[in-house]
C-alpha cells in the first residue's frame, strides 16, 4: 500500500496545529498555530469530484462545504514524523494541496483503526493507512 500511494499519490504539505492557548472551559483551543509544514505524499480516493453539499450562502455569509477523502501511508507518515512527537493526522490539522489545486483542507476524520478481531477486513489483519 505504501509503494501505492507513492506512485499514484501527490505531494502536498501537512500543517500540524500547536496548542497556544486552551479554554478550559469548553476544552477548545482558542488560537491555533501552524508553525511548521511537512511534505507527504496522500492519495485521493475521490476522483470524481468534490464531496459534501458545495458552497452555501446564507444571511451570515458564503460557506464552502467541500469534502475530499485521502489515504497516508502509515509506514511514511512515521518517517517524516520521527523526530516529532506527531504519531498519526490529528482530527484539527490542515492539508495544503498545492497547484492545480491550490486548496486548504482541515482533517476533520482520522480512520485509525487497530488490528485484532475488528481488521479481519483488512489485508494482513491490520489498517496500513490512515
Amino acid at each position: 500500500m505504501t509503494e501505492a500511494i507513492q506512485f499514484y499519490g501527490m505531494e502536498v504539505l501537512y500543517l500540524p496545529a500547536s496548542l497556544r492557548r486552551e479554554d478550559t472551559l469548553y476544552k477548545e483551543d482558542i488560537l491555533r498555530q501552524f508553525a511548521t509544514t511537512y511534505p507527504i505524499t496522500v492519495y485521493i480516493n475521490d476522483v470524481m469530484g468534490w464531496r459534501g453539499t458545495g458552497d452555501f450562502m446564507s444571511k451570515f455569509g458564503i460557506r464552502v462545504q467541500d469534502k475530499l477523502s485521502v489515504k497516508v501511508s502509515k509506514a511514511a507518515f512515521a518517517n517524516v514524523f520521527a523526530a516529532t512527537a506527531i504519531t498519526r493526522p490529528n482530527e484539527g490539522d490542515l492539508v495544503y494541496f498545492p497547484a492545480p489545486m491550490d486548496a486548504l483542507f482541515e482533517i476533520k476524520f482520522t480512520e485509525h483503526e487497530k488490528g485484532g478481531a475488528g481488521g479481519q477486513f483488512y489485508p494482513l489483519g491490520i489498517l496500513t493507512y490512515y
